[in-house]
């Protein structure tokens, strides 16, 4: 009726309709009006939320190094910088982001998988060369960046030209960006390997702890001398045993997923350190030696590979329980943790005297050190009977726990019992110590 469309449009309100009457189609749409509502409440409504991610890449379209800042923090997090080209071509795709804006997130997002590889790069700390080649991928990228921000408008135009449909201006963007520093970096690698080496130095020799400190050439041709350097050089393995031994406790008891690295790193070092003190050793001149000299000689390179063997046993085998407990989510309980650390601290005391007995052929310390060897033997008996007790108990029962627990007492009484070797030869010659545990028994042949 003309009278009652007139009243609507002039703000009256529509006469009420007629009892019966069937609404007409189309003229009431409740839905739509609550999706709109919803959406103006949204954005805008008295709750005043978030702006959404289409009006923050609105309000910054026309500058492109936000963009690219966000494009990297996209492609960091997810560690690929396909990930982040991803999410551009999505964004771009539903026209949400302009060409020029999708260019510069896709340079954000290979800026932003540069950072990934020298953040988190592994190995030694102290030495920095390391870094070179995730720095010098950074340094490319950021070259690359900065040349195509400089050049945005004309390289956006060129890449529409090539195609216009926005997820593949993504991808020849992100192609183009790739082949382009790689071929343009060719001719530069001198230059850029020499601003690394610069900026990321060798580390210095002498600050190599697997270097030898003490190993003088020249005191070869005198004996007395040349085994008072080798000992030296075994007392700088011991501090790295002791070093590793620390670092496994606190494997059991934290959560570092590392400390395998760094105690398989100290190995390294162990390692480094057995090699050139039997080297040195074994350039003594044999006929110079008197009958003491080679009974010290003796002595350090026993001490030497006792020490080597017990690094091996903390690193390929204690260190790779702790690691276990972590990967299986094991759960040592208060009284099995308090066991495991409490060994480690006999272990350290047990080098201490090991390091007595190297250095002053103290009887008392030897003795101790074998009584601390059968020590580690009931601990590892008491672990077992645990073991038993718990049966078929599941891990989140305790069942792994005390596994685990075995697993660590076995490789620690490992270690004690080639520490302990050190005092075997000096309490032999005193008389203290059978050269054999078995009992001999005289039996009469049958025959």
């Amino acid at each position: 009726m003309p009278g009652a469309g007139i009243g609507r449009r002039a703000g009256l309100p529509p006469r009420p309709a007629a009892a019966g009457a069937r609404p007409r189609p189309g003229r009431h749409r409740p839905r739509a009006d609550a999706a709109g509502a919803a959406r103006d409440g949204g954005d805008h409504g008295a709750g005043g939320g978030l702006p959404t991610l289409r009006t923050l890449l609105g309000a910054v379209a026309a500058l492109p190094l936000p963009n690219l800042l966000l494009a990297a923090v996209v492609a960091w997090a997810a560690h690929s910088s396909v990930a982040g080209v991803l999410f551009v071509a999505g964004l771009a795709g539903s026209g949400t982001v302009a060409p020029e804006a999708a260019v510069a997130m896709v340079l954000g997002a290979n800026l932003g998988s540069a950072l990934n590889p020298l953040l988190e790069a592994g190995g030694d700390r102290e030495d920095r060369a390391r870094l070179r080649v995730p720095a010098g991928n950074l340094i490319n990228r950021l070259v690359g960046c900065a040349a195509v921000l400089a050049l945005l408008p004309q390289a956006t135009g060129w890449l529409l030209a090539l195609d216009a449909a926005p997820a593949r201006l993504v991808a020849n963007a992100h192609l183009a960006f790739n082949l382009a520093t790689g071929l343009l970096a060719l001719p530069l690698l001198p230059g850029l390997a020499a601003l690394v080496r610069r900026l990321l130095p060798d580390r210095d020799a002498s600050a190599d702890a697997a270097a030898p400190r003490y190993l003088d050439e020249a005191a070869l041709a005198t004996p007395s001398v040349a085994l008072a350097n080798a000992a030296r050089e075994v007392l700088r393995m011991a501090d790295q045993l002791e070093a590793m031994l620390r670092g496994s406790a606190e494997a059991f008891r934290g959560q570092d997923r590392e400390a395998a690295r760094a105690i398989g790193r100290m190995d390294d070092v162990v390692d480094g350190l057995h090699r050139a003190v039997h080297g040195y050793l074994a350039r003594i001149p044999q006929e110079a030696l008197g009958e003491e000299e080679r009974r010290r000689l003796a002595e350090v390179q026993a001490f030497a590979i006792a020490l080597e063997h017990a690094a091996d046993v903390v690193e390929r085998d204690l260190v790779r329980h702790a690691a276990k407990r972590l990967r299986r989510g094991v759960t040592l309980g208060a009284e099995p943790a308090r066991e495991i650390a409490a060994l480690h601290g006999t272990l350290l005391d047990q080098l201490r005297l090991a390091i007595a007995v190297f250095m002053m052929a103290d009887a008392e310390a030897a003795r101790r050190l074998v009584r601390g060897k059968e020590g580690l033997r009931t601990a590892e008996r008491d672990a077992a009977r645990r073991l038993a007790e718990a049966g078929a108990l599941g891990i989140a029962e305790g069942g792994g726990a005390a596994g685990l627990l075995l697993d660590a007492v076995r490789d620690l009484r490992r270690v004690g019992g080639h520490l302990a070797v050190v005092a075997h030869p000096l309490l032999e010659r005193r008389g203290e110590l059978l050269p054999s545990r078995l009992a001999l028994v005289e039996e009469e042949d049958p025959a």
